[in-house]
């Protein structure tokens, strides 16, 4: 059995171009990650809240009236909605 030394022939080629930039980016700031509450003027993190959407309540009153009372709490569980709320005031954005 015959063991290469060193690299192939031909080499491997030249490295891909690195992609630069032709500008300097600016740092994000508080403002830029999050946006203000219209309400109070928050600039903070949004409070993500989550309940069962309404589909979810029919399917499940669906199967728990078909008796399959034993996957009934599936929808609920499954169909949720996510609500994004100011962490101050609690307002929807």
């Amino acid at each position: 059995m015959r063991r290469m030394q060193g690299p192939p022939p031909g080499g491997y080629g030249a490295p891909p171009p690195s992609h630069q930039y032709p500008y300097a980016m600016a740092p994000a700031t508080p403002a830029m990650m999050f946006p203000p509450c219209r309400a109070c003027g928050y600039a903070g993190p949004a409070y993500v809240a989550t309940k069962t959407s309404s589909g979810g309540w029919v399917l499940f009153v669906v199967l728990f009236l078909i008796l399959c009372w034993p996957l009934c709490w599936i929808p609920l569980v499954a169909m949720k909605d996510r609500l994004s709320l100011c962490a101050h005031c609690k307002v929807a954005l």
